[in-house]
């Protein structure tokens, strides 16, 4: 009998453990000894401190705007796959190739527009150099440079000026070795480091003596006659018929 009246006494709320008041909520709490000690909370001082910023620890994370546009596709992709395939089952394979689709997708038309980009060349126009016109910092180069070398020649003869045809001759054998590869012109370049370009030795020794007789004409002031140009003339030519000789052996 006894335990039935046990049995009542649990089923029964009894104050000192469940019991509120309008003040607050009433908590018992069992102290070391086996007593129980009722705690009140006051409903005031809770309303107080919930509204206390100093004891709010929940923290709010605003998502980015790529965050935000990320899940927009995520979303409408997921979307379409169950359009289209229905319920996937999560263990199954092609649940995996569906989550990898989209980043294959994307590398397809990455490779694509840049396959394009090279067939088609846009950017050729930008990136290849406008054609500039040539800049002649002297007039030896200009010379050099012209085609109507053997035009200055024949007019300074006719005006029976030879010191000024044997400059034009001298001019003409550096643009026949320039032309023929034999030599890297420069206007600051003495005749010394143009022999050292040449190979072999017929023309090293030709080109030197050409060298000579323009130098003591045209710098030293030594007198200019027919003479000297016709020796300059047929150093040109044996030059130049040595060299296209070499040229058709090779």
């Amino acid at each position: 009998m006894w335990k039935v009246w046990i049995f009542w006494f649990l089923l029964i709320p009894h104050p000192s453990f469940t019991g509120s008041s309008r003040a607050g909520i009433e908590q018992a709490m069992l102290k070391q000894d086996g007593t129980y000690e009722t705690i009140r909370f006051d409903d005031a001082r809770i309303k107080h401190y919930s509204k206390d910023p100093d004891f709010d620890y929940s923290e709010s994370v605003q998502d980015s705007w790529w965050t935000r546009f990320k899940n927009y596709l995520r979303l409408q992709w997921s979307k379409f796959i169950i359009w289209l395939f229905g319920e996937v089952p999560t263990s199954s394979f092609l649940l995996f190739i569906l989550k990898v689709l989209p980043y294959l997708i994307l590398l397809g038309v990455l490779f694509f527009f840049l396959w394009l980009f090279h067939r088609l060349n846009p950017g050729g126009a930008f990136i290849e150099k406008a054609p500039t016109n040539t800049v002649f910092t002297t007039e030896e180069e200009a010379i050099v440079a012209s085609q109507d070398i053997d035009h200055m020649i024949e007019k300074a003869l006719q005006e029976d000026n030879y010191r000024m045809a044997i400059r034009y001759q001298y001019l003409q054998v550096l643009q026949f070795l320039k032309n023929e590869g034999l030599i890297h012109y420069q206007s600051d370049k003495t005749n010394t480091e143009y022999a050292r370009e040449l190979d072999q030795e017929f023309q090293k020794s030709t080109f030197l003596n050409l060298s000579k007789i323009y130098d003591y004409t045209w710098y030293g002031n030594f007198p200019a006659h027919r003479g000297k140009f016709e020796q300059m003339r047929k150093g040109y030519l044996d030059l130049t018929k040595t060299v296209k000789a070499g040229n058709e052996k090779r």
